[in-house]
């Protein structure tokens, strides 16, 4: 079985376990987990977050990012807060301030911006 980086990461708070929680898988590829599995990791972790987002890099393409997110139930077009945290997780996307991009675009079910 593969292992993938998870995260539990907490929106609109500065502090830890507070706001509103979200889980995040960095996945290497489109093709690195089955939509099937990405529900069922959802569904194992309901209990914990509410939704979780997954998100890999997308090189040569007109966004840098595509996002996909997973509630208990099934895929949602958009989830607010887990773009949110994902989006300002140091852990994920860079390596310290000075390599913090300073825009990102983004693909999901939703819309590219």
């Amino acid at each position: 079985m593969k292992a993938f980086t998870f995260r539990k990461l907490d929106a609109f708070t500065t502090g830890a376990s507070a706001g509103n929680p979200a889980g995040c898988i960095l996945l290497d590829s489109c093709d690195a987990m089955r939509d099937a599995d990405m529900l069922r990791i959802a569904y194992e972790l309901g209990g914990f977050v509410s939704e979780v987002g997954y998100v890999r890099q997308t090189p040569g393409k007109e966004w840098d990012y595509e996002l996909r997110y997973f509630s208990r139930e099934r895929e949602v077009n958009f989830c607010g807060h887990a773009t949110v945290a994902i989006m300002h997780d140091p852990c994920f996307f860079w390596n310290g301030p000075s390599s913090r991009p300073k825009q990102f675009s983004r693909n999901t079910k939703q819309a590219v911006r």
